[in-house]
């Protein structure tokens, strides 16, 4: 199994630019091997932590790598005293196999091929750090910026309430920083878009918003396997294809995930299936495990009139379904569908 999964563990790397610095170890089975980070120089533990178990959980959302064993699998550090791992040699006693060191496609190295990876995480260099970042955030800041000054705001209340999570006293700092650099992303900004990136006063604002209404909690989707109220729960494989799915396109869209359309063409192509009967056979399958809700089923195409997509709700690992239904049921898109047409499920 462990081999099979290598090519997951090196796409989620990837996208955080750190294969170069990466190899595995064979393990104490054929089944089982350690997916070894190393790095150019000590970084804040707690960095190291959310970026070991960011990783962690990527790699199990991908629909390709199988059922997970509870405890099965471990990331360090885990916090605290950090805790410690064997990384090569072999367990004590004489039925203990001697690790070798393997590249992410499985062949054998001598590990001379290996960059250990420079994170920067000081002061306001620290946005450089990307573990921390939503995938959203990443996004953002990756891209330039083509909309008006009322979306830049919004934008720009989002991106600051993130800082103050993520850098807490250099929040303000990180925030300038990303700002210019979504200006020199962005070379085609409007004269009054590009007044609104670069006002001095615009963190302030958003801080004593902030303040008046609390930091905006990162919503995370869940993993599998699925721990829901005590229990592990075995969600269907073409339920969870579409879970998946969903949460994949609305982390990088950056849409709420609690109030968002989509239709059934679009999940199929999403999830790589072939019909939209299927799509929507996926994620009623979905549905009944209360892992995804339809706020609104849509409506079809009339003449003279367009269709509606479904509206679907997706519930994250921290909130129960009811209250992920209550936060999408106060979005603008649920109350402006609800209005027009009131076919709320």
């Amino acid at each position: 199994m462990f081999p099979r999964r290598l090519s997951i563990y090196k796409e989620a790397l990837s996208e955080h630019g750190l294969v170069e610095a990466a190899f595995a170890t064979t393990g104490s089975t054929p089944a089982r091997g350690k997916v070894v980070v190393t790095l150019a120089r000590r970084i804040p533990q707690a960095v190291a932590v959310n970026l070991a178990r960011e990783i962690q959980a990527e790699v199990m959302d991908d629909p390709d790598f199988g059922i997970v064993r509870p405890q099965s699998l471990t990331c360090f550090p885990s916090g605290g005293d950090g805790s410690y791992c064997r990384i090569l040699g072999s367990k004590f006693g004489p039925q203990g196999h001697l690790e070798v060191a393997i590249d992410l496609s499985g062949i054998p190295t001598d590990l001379t091929s290996v960059v250990p990876a420079f994170i920067q995480c000081a002061a306001a260099a620290s946005s450089k750090c990307k573990a921390v970042l939503s995938r959203w955030a990443e996004n953002v800041l990756s891209a330039p910026y083509t909309g008006g000054v009322p979306t830049l705001y919004k934008l720009q209340v989002r991106l600051g309430s993130e800082a103050i999570r993520t850098f807490g006293a250099d929040a303000a700092a990180v925030f300038s920083e990303w700002m210019a650099q979504i200006g020199n992303n962005s070379p085609r900004l409007k004269a009054s878009t590009l007044r609104q990136l670069q006002r001095p006063d615009c963190f302030e604002r958003i801080a004593q918003y902030v303040s008046k209404h609390g930091v905006r909690s990162r919503w995370t989707p869940f993993s599998r396997p699925l721990y829901i109220s005590g229990i592990y729960v075995n969600v269907g494989k073409p339920g969870w294809r579409a879970y998946a799915a969903m949460t994949t396109y609305v982390q990088i869209e950056g849409l709420n995930p609690h109030a968002f359309a989509m239709d059934y063409g679009r999940l199929r192509d999403l999830i790589g299936y072939g019909d939209k009967g299927d799509a929507r056979k996926a994620a009623i399958q979905a549905e009944q495990y209360r892992i995804l809700f339809r706020l609104h089923r849509g409506s079809a195409r009339t003449k003279g009139r367009g269709g509606q997509p479904t509206l679907f709700c997706l519930r994250g690992a921290n909130e129960t379904m009811e209250e992920a239904i209550a936060a999408g049921r106060k979005s603008d898109a649920y109350v402006a569908r609800s209005k027009v047409e009131p076919n709320a499920a």
